[in-house]
């Protein structure tokens, strides 16, 4: 068996794209029982696809389009290394799109007590200084909260007891806590190669940022 590296020719002329664009679409070089093995997919978009097959030891390699022949040691280690290429590449796509669902969650806001509250970093940090200040006794039992009607999107400013404020803290730091530990979940996935792009649409799909 022969390991085989070529290109594509155009399907009428014979012509490698190597040479000139497959004017009349594209074909395998002419080679006797060439299989298709693997392309150097991550290299995609490309107009000088590399790609790599096997054909019978009588096979002629002296056809246009046909890149050159391989040891079978040299065509394992091409072959590894594109699989290798490939999962970086997806893998810097799980995670961008990880942090991506999880910063859309942390800070899509979430609904308290028939309100919408926000929780953007800005939010996310005042709330904070009102459930300290609440607990510390500096803040007015019964001050209002603003927020916003859910439904009209109107703003709303809700009398809320320091108890209630405490509390409205409390869930927002925990909601916050919770996209975190589950963008863990999911980058540990990565990397024991579990995660899907599947997983990551569920989990933004499946969070509607009530708890």
């Amino acid at each position: 068996m022969k390991y085989v590296m070529y290109t594509y020719v155009d399907s009428v002329t014979g012509v490698p794209v190597t040479v000139s664009p497959c004017a009349n679409g594209p074909a395998e070089p002419s080679v006797a029982g060439l299989v298709f093995v693997f392309a150097l997919e991550s290299l995609y978009p490309t107009n000088t696809p590399t790609l790599y097959g096997t054909a019978p030891d009588a096979s002629d390699l002296a056809i246009a389009g046909v890149l050159g022949e391989l040891t079978k040691e040299e065509f394992d280690s091409a072959q590894a290394a594109e699989m290798a290429t490939r999962k970086a590449l997806l893998d810097a796509q799980l995670v961008a799109a990880i942090a991506s669902r999880r910063y859309l969650l942390e800070t899509g806001g979430l609904i308290w007590n028939g309100v919408f509250i926000a929780t953007d970093r800005e939010s996310q940090g005042k709330i904070e200084r009102h459930r300290s200040a609440a607990r510390d006794g500096l803040r007015k039992d019964g001050a209002v909260w603003k927020c916003d009607d859910p439904l009209t999107g109107l703003p709303q400013f809700r009398p809320t007891s320091n108890a209630e404020m405490e509390e409205l803290g409390a869930l927002v730091f925990n909601y916050v806590q919770n996209t975190y530990a589950l963008e863990g979940e999911l980058m540990a996935g990565v990397a024991a190669g579990t995660t899907t792009f599947e997983m990551i649409e569920a989990w933004s799909a499946n969070s509607s940022g009530q708890l």
